[in-house]
């Protein structure tokens, strides 16, 4: 409709002519709340728009228009989302993503806060969900799902929308350069985040749970034309700016958004080099000195009422399907930064003295006035399942033979599996063998385990492979993950100085130090701010 700008429409009697629908519809706040989707999905897609939603004489959404998409995130979520999230931007085979990925103490129990717009058109991908989601792994806990929002480009004639009523679902031509974009997208900003757990973000984060923060600036303020002029944020603008100690209280738009883009910048110059399998080589890990050396993202359906006809049914489970099959065809290069330390502080972690270990659980270091606390099980369970990933990615083995052989009784069916696997078994270092009807002999096992390895271990292994086993995989994550948890450093075990320091130099090497398998942090750390907060010598 052509008309100049500030024109306003006023809708009325929309259902005039269609009271039966209006005498389904659901109640007022329901009905609200979809709108209320709509609009946000609209504001996400075109940052440079101002939009302003008003229920009931109150104003729910009001985004500045700035063409600045971490305003509208903040605008949308509040403070406590759009300070823990890491810019995405990645290119490849003519596709390009760009956007937000959270952090992963922002997860949240479904997957609403996950935007995928295609082409600047709100779109729901399976495909381009699992990809996030795979990147994600070992990262959130069990039945968490992290926030995104995305930006995904595309040529046009890469994908089709008339694959359903609303135009919500796309079905692309190459879908596994669509998930290798994604993946390698979203990966790259997680993995060059430091992902530390502060101790007030964890206390808050329940309490801030919610879909919208109120901030201490009436939105009326917020959004004038003279403090958007003021605070607007240039998206080309490549200096950075230093935030300023001030008395006021409040939350400044742009202070927040250049702080987050003194964190992240120069992110989107190293994505090409940091992902390209071909510049990178294995980083030789070292190997702790001490003996000893599930949580798994399940492809979930979203749980979401659909009243589309049988057709569109049929054509969206294909689109699933496809998209599922695509996935498993796509090898993820399991690979490790080269040169030094990647993060800041993973530097300060390793120069970091150490205090003790408290409950003889925690390892406690201190650098300046940071106190770091690490969970010496979980650190530990990153740093085998690792090890164990790179291992089985070069087909490297390392055994040990134990004094006396293990003998164990399976059934008929666990046998024919575990000799069917038996090359596979070896490559994780069991030397094992038939030994009799249903039996199997283990004369070496894998040197991450120590003497205390038996058949109830061996049992729970080949339990859960065979659980998890399917046709034209080598071996499920879930039987690393039971690997690397089995046999880790337990609670109530006591480290000497020389254990500690060289668990965390090996901690440091990881692609991943800051989660366990199951998706909860390894470390923490707590400002000497913190402390004094809390013994009120800062009021």
């Amino acid at each position: 409709v052509g008309c100049p700008k500030g024109t306003t429409f006023i809708i009325k009697n929309l259902f005039y002519n269609t009271p039966a629908r209006y005498k389904f519809l659901k109640k007022d706040s329901t009905e609200a709340g979809y709108v209320s989707d709509i609009i946000e999905r609209l504001s996400l897609a075109r940052p440079d728009i101002s939009f302003k939603f008003i229920q009931n004489g109150q104003v729910r959404l009001h985004t500045p228009g700035n063409n600045d998409l971490l305003s509208v995130i903040y605008s949308i979520y509040g403070n406590d989302v759009a300070s823990k999230v890491l810019p995405v931007e990645y290119q490849s085979g003519g596709f390009t993503v760009a956007g937000f990925a959270g952090r992963p103490e922002i997860s949240r129990g479904n997957r609403n806060r996950q935007s995928i717009f295609l082409n600047g058109r709100y779109i729901k991908s399976r495909i381009v969900s699992l990809a996030a989601e795979e990147a994600y792994k070992t990262m959130v806990m069990q039945n968490k799902f992290p926030f995104y929002v995305l930006l995904l480009e595309a040529p046009q004639e890469s994908f089709d929308v008339n694959v359903h009523p609303q135009k919500l679902e796309v079905r692309f031509s190459d879908e596994k350069e669509v998930y290798s974009v994604i993946y390698h997208g979203v990966k790259n900003s997680l993995l060059q985040a430091s992902l530390i757990r502060h101790y007030d973000n964890l206390q808050a984060g329940d309490k801030n749970d919610q879909h919208k923060v109120a901030t201490n600036i009436p939105l009326k303020e917020l959004y004038s034309p003279e403090v958007l002029k003021n605070r607007e944020i240039q998206v080309s603008d490549k200096e950075t700016q230093k935030p300023h100690a001030s008395s006021d209280k409040s939350y400044d738009l742009s202070e927040e958004s250049h702080n987050l883009s003194d964190k992240t910048q120069g992110l989107s110059k190293k994505s090409q080099d940091f992902t390209n399998k071909d510049d990178l080589s294995p980083h030789n890990l070292t190997e702790i000195l001490f003996d000893g050396s599930t949580r798994f993202n399940n492809v979930r359906e979203d749980r979401e009422d659909t009243n589309d006809a049988e057709n569109v049914a049929s054509v969206t489970h294909d689109i699933i399907a496809a998209s599922r099959e695509a996935a498993q065809e796509i090898i993820l290069d399991f690979y490790y930064p080269t040169g030094e330390t990647r993060d800041p502080s993973l530097l300060q972690l390793k120069e970091a003295q150490i205090v003790g270990q408290v409950f003889n659980t925690y390892i406690l270091l201190q650098n300046g006035s940071t106190l770091y606390i690490i969970d010496q099980h979980a650190a530990h369970e990153r740093i085998r399942y690792e090890i164990l990933k790179q291992r089985l990615e070069k087909s490297q083995s390392y055994s040990q033979s134990i004094l006396e052989p293990i003998i164990i009784q399976l059934s008929a069916d666990e046998f024919d599996f575990v000799m069917e696997n038996q090359e596979i078994f070896q490559k994780f270092g069991f030397d094992l063998e038939a030994f009799g009807t249903n039996t199997v002999i283990i004369r070496s096992i894998p040197d991450i385990y120590d003497s205390s390895f038996g058949v109830s271990d061996f049992n729970e292994i080949l339990d859960r492979w065979v659980k998890t086993h399917s046709e034209g995989s080598i071996i499920s994550d879930e039987v690393i993950y039971t690997m690397s948890c089995k046999g880790a450093l337990k609670a109530n075990k006591v480290l000497s100085n020389e254990e500690i320091k060289e668990l965390i130099n090996s901690l440091c090497n990881m692609e991943n130090p800051w989660t366990c398998l199951h998706g909860r942090p390894v470390i923490i750390k707590i400002d000497r701010k913190d402390f004094e907060k809390k013994f009120k010598r800062i009021v």
